[in-house]
């Protein structure tokens, strides 16, 4: 897999029920560390270089490690510049090789964030590359107040500005360190009543992560920027490895633990997005099978079952599902015979579901699902 563009992961996400993290990078730390959680989840990654991380690396630096790491990697990986207030700025990413960027003209009266962020779409468009727009303030925490975004505002931007994704103002908040932020569902719900663009949600570390799974299974958000939550994690991780190495002065040496742990925090966020429970759906339809198979055949006594199943992922197949199911007669059941299935699994995080469906003719199907997502 290669770099793609933002268009070519959330069209994808919009249809198929999900969402995208897109990861705020402040070194190449984290950044390798996103790739690799990624590839661990099997789900496509956006690599976002914000205001801070410009402040520190220039732009170039920046595009030629996102690409680095984006045409090494085994899943889709977005380079997208994030919060750029210029059109000079947006093009020297462009130019960068980035293959996204974000104009935000959100503090503008609505006119002129129009004109801007068309003519950058035009720009990005000419180039190959995606553009994001915003419309309506995303405040921060502890800091400038949001202004929501206005539906009939949303409409008209999407329309005459063409942008391929559109962050929007609903109760989040950027630079949140909790995750108790209250989304305006009814805001959410009367904005994509009146566009059809992909929906992005900045400040997603103050979302609980139960809440983006339902936003992104059931709105058309399709993109959480993440970035406190990260933060978090790398500081920590960072402190301690200061405080255990009171020696070690090298700072290879001790940065090497915070990619374990931003690793793991990254692979939490991305699971947050919804991707392996939208696109592991075929795993219903086995279920489905399974149960009309033991009711319409029920002279077996006994039946015993192997069956692969496919990620109905966009972008690679993973590893063969692999599930065993047995139906014993009644009459075992009660003399303590064991007939439930021994193995359902599937990638690192367990659900465990204990299921039984009795058939009038005798025979009764017990399952046990052990899914790993």
């Amino acid at each position: 897999m290669t770099l793609a563009t933002l268009a070519e992961v959330l069209q994808p996400a919009l249809k198929g029920g999900y969402a995208v993290g897109g990861l705020v990078v402040l070194g190449w730390e984290d950044a390798r560390a996103y790739v690799a959680a990624a590839e661990a989840e099997g789900a496509p990654v956006i690599l976002q270089a914000g205001p801070g991380c410009r402040a520190h690396t220039p732009l170039p630096v920046l595009g030629a490690m996102f690409r680095h790491l984006g045409e090494a990697a085994t899943v889709p990986v977005v380079a997208h510049l994030d919060h750029g207030y210029t059109v000079e700025e947006c093009r020297e990413a462009i130019d960068s090789g980035f293959t996204s960027v974000m104009f935000d003209g959100s503090r503008k009266p609505l006119a002129e964030n129009i004109e801007m962020t068309a003519q950058i779409v035009e720009m990005a468009h000419a180039a190959g590359v995606s553009c994001e727009g915003e419309i309506g303030f995303v405040g921060y925490s502890n800091g400038e107040n949001s202004l929501g975004t206005d539906p009939q505002e949303a409409e008209q931007f999407a329309q005459q500005t063409g942008v391929d994704a559109m962050a929007i103002s609903v109760g989040n908040v950027h630079l949140q360190q909790n995750h108790d932020a209250d989304l305006d569902r009814e805001r959410i719900a009367a904005i994509e009543a009146v566009t059809d663009v992909p929906l992005v949600i900045h400040g997603g570390s103050g979302v609980p992560p139960q809440v983006r799974i339902d936003l992104a299974h059931n709105t058309a958000i399709s993109k959480f920027n993440i970035g406190t939550q990260l933060r978090m994690a790398f500081g920590q991780a960072l402190r301690s490895s200061v405080m255990d190495n009171p020696d070690t002065f090298d700072r290879v040496e001790l940065l090497k633990p915070t990619e374990p742990a931003v690793t793991q925090a990254a692979r939490e966020a991305i699971r947050s997005m919804g991707y392996r429970t939208a696109n592991c759906s075929g795993l219903i339809g086995w279920l489905a099978w399974v149960v009309w198979v033991s009711w319409l055949d029920p002279r077996k006594e006994e039946l015993i079952g192997r069956q692969h199943a496919q990620c109905k992922e966009p972008h690679r197949p993973q590893d063969g599902i692999v599930g065993q199911f047995k139906a014993a007669p009644a009459e075992a059941q009660n003399n303590g015979q064991d007939a439930s299935p021994k193995r359902f699994e599937k990638g690192d995080a367990q659900l465990e579901h204990s299921l039984s469906f009795p058939n009038p003719k005798g025979s009764t199907l017990n399952l046990v699902l052990n899914n790993h997502y």
